[in-house]
């Protein structure tokens, strides 16, 4: 029993004084490791459902159900099979999602100001999207209507106040004056 709780110390010292590397330890030995790579969860779950498909981000954009109320950004594309061809998210006050929305022609924002790469006929553009607001682009512009793809989404404000500052703070302080 003694062994077993100093084997660990033991392989770790001889390791160091031997120059060789030392092995990992944990409370559980079987334990494998994890790495992050950004990859959107439930990625091909949810391009099944939806048509679209949400590549890696932050996890600060998330997708939710267009028929809760908890959505801040929503965007409408020609080839959804959702309902109303419309896929919503949730945001929090920053974020970054890359995606893959293909016939996209709409999107509209809740409480949170969004930039957005769209590619329109093979040229990259920003949208930006206040708070609020719907932008219409590609299709929806009768115009010239062309197939759009929404490439990537960014949070770049809220009207979400900061927190209040104490009195004597330095930032308000230097504001004020």
């Amino acid at each position: 029993m003694r062994i077993r709780r100093w084997l660990p110390i033991a392989t770790m010292t001889s390791a160091v004084v031997l120059g060789a590397p030392i092995p990992a330890v944990s409370a559980d030995g079987d334990a494998p490791y994890t790495v992050e790579d950004g990859a959107y969860p439930y990625r091909s779950q949810i391009l099944a459902a939806t048509g679209a498909d949400l590549i890696s981000g932050d996890g600060n954009i998330t997708h939710t159900s267009c028929s809760s109320t908890s959505y801040q950004i929503m965007v409408w594309a020609r080839n959804l099979p959702t309902n109303e061809s419309r896929i919503c998210f949730k945001a929090a006050n920053t974020g970054y999602l890359q995606v893959n929305i293909p016939r996209a022609y709409r999107i509209e924002t809740i409480d949170r100001d969004i930039r957005a790469s769209v590619s329109i006929s093979g040229q990259t553009e920003q949208l930006n999207v206040p708070k609020d607001t719907a932008k219409s682009f590609g299709d929806a512009d009768p115009t010239d209507p062309q197939q759009a793809v929404v490439l990537e989404m960014r949070v770049t404000g809220s009207s979400t106040p900061p927190p209040a500052s104490e009195p004597g703070d330095k930032a308000t302080e230097r504001c004020a004056s």
